[in-house]
Formats: structure tokens, sequence, C-alpha cells
């Protein structure tokens, strides 16, 4: 299932992408998001929850943020358990015939060709529509990085504790 999702995560996102990339060769990187300062309110009414965050790649530069991206999405298990804040834009995928939804934290290279993503898991949110953003807005999620196994493969998300729309 994973597998096919992932031909149709690149199918929409180069869509995606080559739409943008005629419309402007010449683009500039969007700016970073997020201030790296906002604290949720998840964290603000659970004073037991921990503000310390590990990997904070929310308001770097997009070339920080990609490398650090591919450094995660390269040595996952070495981020294990790790806190973990980042912002992007939001993209959510629902394969064809299945109830299934993955939503992810979009990474801009850039040189606006590419995107990358780190899957998030919301367990403490509103059910799919509600409470999430529309594709392509701009969010911020901080979690622990964990792992889960699905049709015989294993793969990594954030286990979100605070998510923000910017």
């Amino acid at each position: 299932m994973k597998k096919s999702i992932s031909i149709m995560t690149v199918a929409i996102i180069a869509a995606v992408l080559i739409a943008g990339c005629n419309e402007n060769q010449t683009a500039t990187p969007r700016a970073a998001m997020g201030n790296g300062e906002a604290v949720s309110a998840d964290v603000e009414n659970n004073p037991g929850k921990s503000l310390d965050i590990d990997v904070d790649i929310a308001g770097l530069s997009l070339l920080v943020v990609h490398g650090e991206v591919n450094k995660i999405l390269n040595n996952p298990d070495s981020y294990a358990g790790k806190r973990i804040r980042m912002s992007g834009p939001y993209y959510h995928i629902s394969p064809q015939g299945s109830s299934a939804r993955y939503h992810f934290v979009a990474v801009e290279i850039a040189d606006d060709c590419c995107i990358r993503g780190l899957e998030f898991i919301w367990e403490g949110g509103d059910a799919f529509p509600d409470g999430y953003p529309q594709d392509w807005a701009d969010i911020e999620v901080t979690g622990v990085y964990n792992s889960y196994e699905e049709d015989g493969m294993v793969y990594y998300y954030i286990a979100v504790d605070s998510f923000n729309m910017l």
C-alpha cells in the first residue's frame, strides 16, 4: 500500500511543481516559515509535557531545513525518540480505494524544484478534515519521531503533541 502511495506522492508533487516551475523559472526560495517561539495550548495546559526540542528545523533557511530533513530521512533510526519541531506546507494523501490518510509537512528544496516531506500523526487532533488546513497551507508540528510497520515495511513519522496553523 505505502509503495503505491509513494509513487502517487511523487506524481502529485511532480505535477504541482512542474506547473509552478513552468510559470516562474526564476522563482526565489520562499521565506522560512515559523518563528520558532510558538507554544501550543497542549503544552501550556499540560505542564508535564516537555518543551525540550532535540531537532528544531522551524524557521531556518530552506537550505538548512532541506539538509536536516535529508539527514532524518536517510538515518531515521538515529532520530527515533527525538522531539522534532518543523514547519512548512501541509499536504495529505488518501490512496484510492482506501480509507487511510497520510499527513505530511513538506520541505521545498531551495531552488523550488522539489519537495520532500515528513509524515506526521496527530492522535489528539480532530478527525480529518476538521481541524486540518487545506493542502499547501503553512503549519508547524512538534512531536517525537517514531516508527510503525505497515505491509512488512517500517515507516517513520512525527507523533504530534503540538500542531499550529501559521
